[in-house]
């Protein structure tokens, strides 16, 4: 099945994440370790990656407690999306800042599990500058 790219480069939206996680202090909460995994060879710290499988809100918070807050970015499938709105609504009423911008952008993109990721990347269409010298 091919899948088609909107508007951003799977790429770019990993680098923004990236760079806003790094920059503002965010955990990145994904559901299981093929997701980690996926963000890890895209080369997202993997200290900033918290696993929320098996894991119920209050160990979550207690995960993320020296972070300024949490980028979700479970699947979007319905159980994901699901799980999602609830683990956001509970962390974000503890005063915690949550973050799901780039899982909307995520989800645009065509990706519908995080581990398909490392996939998909593979498959990217990469565009190529190249410079000379005068």
């Amino acid at each position: 099945m091919v899948k088609k790219w909107k508007s951003k480069s799977l790429t770019r939206i990993l680098s923004e994440i990236e760079r806003f996680s790094e920059e503002n202090n965010y955990a990145i909460i994904v559901e299981g370790k093929r997701d980690k995994n996926a963000l890890i060879k895209f080369g997202i710290k993997e200290d900033k990656i918290i696993l929320g499988a098996y894991k119920n809100a209050d160990k979550i918070i207690g995960d993320i407690t020296n972070y300024n807050g949490a980028i979700f970015l479970y699947d979007f499938d319905r159980t994901g999306k699901r799980k999602t709105e609830y683990l956001c609504s509970v962390i974000y009423s503890e005063g915690i800042n949550v973050n799901k911008f780039y899982s909307s952008e995520l989800e645009n993109a065509g990706i519908t599990h995080i581990e398909e990721i490392s996939s998909m990347l593979e498959e990217e269409p990469r565009h190529v500058f190249y410079t000379h010298e005068l």
